[in-house]
């Protein structure tokens, strides 16, 4: 195996390029041209990510070395190291869990199968068996992409995971395929974003981890509350998805309505409450509610919790669901029976996942069409905020342009992005059911468009053709 560096050589290279054009500026950091100041993070972590990338190899070689056959003669214990990660964390200065994520990603990136024999092989020749022989990189994109500083060691821990978990499971075209996906989008997903695409991924590969998964997170759901020495109530909570979700529509709605509430409003008067302070006060506030009123309050009557599934999933009792605003996956029987609840909302969706049963009408958006744009955008098409912290915007506007309120002339947005994407002159066009965000010159000299909404944010369908990495943003 030859140690990547000429990678590392050619971006530090480019990095110090960067560098010297800041030093040459001649002006202090906080005077500096804001592309100027956006190349050299970009180029300083590429950089960051080469250095990751060589030391994952270095860290697989002692993982490798320090193997558990090698007893007290592995490369770690010699050292004076009860295991490799903690080699790795005493060279590198972080921590034990950090040394462990460089030995697996290096060890995962240098692990090899014997390759599949090529068509045409056949009878006893000295070709059968070089076939049968070789080898070949057991997590090729994977390796590449982390060889080629294109993905970071976080990122590679949440793939190899994931794909480790259900290898003995999967159909392994699938699993390959999977790891392709994963490796494309990696570099324009978030790792919060990322583990929301594996984990769709993973309900994909394994049905059955779905239920599982499902099972321990309800054994191990718990709330707490305690006082400590100031005389605060401390809440500690850990819920499945199916408990959680009514909490978190509720919240969510009333947060989204004094955030709603405070745009426009005299400056004196404003909302200086920050998001955690919110949701604190809006789960007092249902509880108070709870407690005091059988109506339902006004913010929440509007208040639903939606959950998707397939039609054929529903009809096969296989496959799975989604909550929104939720990210791990729920399985047919946990969708059933929350359908069961009058507050709860299934969506069902036939081939090509098109709405089904939703009605269209005039201004503004009725609620119909607003659960089709949820379902299309799945919350904000830029960001991926819950549909909640959402509202549906005509793309054509109204007045100005005449623009129609139908589904190809609505998206949802939260405030920040709609106004940014007003700000900033964002092209904004529904090609063939799909959102596409085209940039200002200013952004992008060429205008690349670039794809929001589900298609962005989820994952696709294993056994269709692997689509080509988006544009980052």
């Amino acid at each position: 195996m030859t140690l990547s560096t000429a990678i590392l050589q050619r971006d530090t290279t480019a990095a110090c390029g960067v560098m010297g054009t800041l030093q040459g500026a001649e002006a202090s950091l906080e005077q500096i041209d804001s592309k100027l100041l956006l190349d050299a993070l970009a180029a300083f972590g590429k950089v960051r990510r080469d250095v990751d990338a060589v030391l994952a190899q270095l860290s697989g070689e002692i993982g490798h070395r320090s193997a558990t056959e090698a007893g007290a003669g592995g490369l770690a214990k010699k050292s004076g190291f009860a295991d490799p990660g903690a080699l790795v964390a005493d060279a590198t200065g972080g921590s034990r869990a950090e040394g462990r994520r460089l030995v697996e990603a290096g060890k995962a990136a240098a692990s090899s199968v014997p390759a599949e024999p090529t068509d045409g092989a056949s009878g006893d020749s000295a070709s059968d068996v070089s076939q049968e022989t070789a080898i070949e990189p057991r997590l090729k994109y994977l390796r590449n992409a982390l060889h080629a500083g294109e993905i970071s060691i976080e990122a590679s821990h949440i793939i190899t995971s994931m794909l480790n978990r259900v290898e003995d499971v999967a159909d392994p075209a699938l699993w390959r395929e999977a790891e392709q996906h994963m490796v494309l989008r990696a570099p324009t997903l978030s790792l919060e974003n990322l583990s929301k695409f594996v984990r769709q991924l993973e309900a994909q590969l394994d049905h059955r981890s779905v239920e599982a998964t499902e099972e321990l997170l309800k054994n191990d759901r718990y709330l707490t509350l305690t006082e400590d020495r100031a005389g605060a109530i401390v809440i500690r909570a850990r819920l499945d998805p199916e408990t959680a979700a009514p909490i978190v529509a509720a919240v969510d709605a009333l947060v989204a309505t004094a955030l709603h509430n405070t745009r426009g409003n005299d400056p004196d008067r404003e909302d200086k409450r920050g998001a955690a302070q919110m949701r604190a006060d809006a789960l007092s506030s249902i509880c108070r509610h709870a407690l005091g009123c059988k109506a339902t309050a006004p913010t929440l009557a509007k208040t639903t919790v939606m959950v998707r599934i397939s039609l054929a999933d529903l009809q096969s009792g296989e496959g799975f669901a989604e909550i929104d605003g939720l990210s791990q996956p729920v399985s047919v029987g946990t969708a059933r029976r929350m359908a069961a609840d009058a507050e709860i909302i299934p969506l069902v969706l036939g081939g090509e996942s098109e709405v089904l049963d939703l009605g269209r009408a005039h201004r503004p958006f009725s609620p119909p069409q607003r659960l089709a744009l949820g379902e299309r955008d799945g919350g904000c098409a830029w960001c991926g905020a819950p549909p909640s912290f959402t509202e549906a915007h005509h793309i054509r506007w109204w007045i100005r342009d005449c623009g129609p309120t139908d589904l190809n002339n609505g998206l949802l947005l939260c405030v920040a992005c709609h106004h940014r994407i007003h700000r900033d002159d964002w092209k904004i066009e529904i090609i063939r059911g799909d959102v596409w965000f085209t940039p200002p010159v200013s952004i992008d000299p060429l205008r690349r468009p670039r794809i929001g909404g589900k298609k962005y944010f989820n994952a696709p369908k294993l056994g269709a053709a692997v689509a080509e990495s988006v544009v980052g943003r």
